[in-house]
């Protein structure tokens, strides 16, 4: 919950639902629904399409990192870097403005 914090107390993104899949790390929906008073969805399995934003950033990261990569071989500076050229890049459902512009991080 921590690193939610950071990204969103006082931003300026409303933050009006949010969504996971069916997985062990959403098990604390609950509290995310409490501190923020807002509901958490759960995508049907196997149904990629109700997660598009998800399923979009994958397909951007797969851009750098593609199937088959090792993870375990990854460095903390590759993963930063990677998150800066995803941070800055322009987005159309943006207005074509960078995540790191409407979330104020640049």
């Amino acid at each position: 919950m921590r690193g939610f914090h950071i990204l969103f107390d006082g931003g300026t993104l409303p933050l009006k639902t949010m969504a996971g899949d069916r997985g062990k790390e959403f098990a604390c929906f609950e509290e995310v629904e409490n501190c923020w008073q807002i509901p958490f969805y759960f995508c049907r399995p196997h149904s990629p399409w109700q997660k598009p934003s998800v399923e979009n950033q994958n397909g951007l990261i797969r851009q750098f990192f593609p199937k088959g990569f090792n993870f375990h071989e990854i460095t903390p500076s590759q993963v930063a870097s990677v998150m800066s050229s995803l941070n800055n890049r322009p987005r159309k459902c943006l207005a074509f403005k960078t995540p790191a512009e409407v979330l104020h991080l640049s």
